[in-house]
């Protein structure tokens, strides 16, 4: 059997996928991309968008409870519709979507602490004033 030599020339300049296609050297030829898959950036708008729109519902069945009186109800298709849009977010925009829900998870509990310690603060207020005035008889 005769000797086969193949010489390997890194820095040839040729795209070894395309070989019409000249390459400068230290260039990284362009990765091929699956036909119809979105990029990161895409599903990240497309996540916004979702998340927008379920904010917007959300803000809708707020008139649900002012016009019924039922809000029980409302806070029940509230929970429902948030849940089912982060789902959906998450299932449809895969990475990009669970960073878009994350994000809206932690600005909504950092919201929910804020209210919370507003809450708290006036009540101290109002327990301090009722002290003063239990122990003095008028509020100055």
């Amino acid at each position: 059997m005769p000797d086969l030599n193949i010489n390997i020339n890194k820095d040839s300049g040729m795209d070894a996928e395309n070989p019409q296609n000249p390459i400068s050297v230290g260039e990284t030829p362009n990765k091929i991309k699956e036909p119809g898959k979105k990029s990161f950036g895409q599903n990240a708008v497309g996540a916004a968008l979702v998340q927008a729109g379920k904010q917007m519902v959300v803000a809708g069945l707020n008139q649900y409870g002012n016009l019924t009186g039922d809000y029980t109800t409302q806070r029940a298709m509230q929970n429902a519709t948030r849940i089912t849009g982060d789902i959906a977010t998450v299932a449809r925009y895969g990475a990009a979507g669970a960073v878009m829900v994350a994000a809206n998870l932690g600005i909504e509990a950092f919201s929910s602490w804020v209210n919370m310690e507003n809450v708290r603060r006036e009540e101290n207020m109002r327990r301090q004033r009722a002290g003063a005035i239990s122990i003095k008889g008028s509020r100055y």
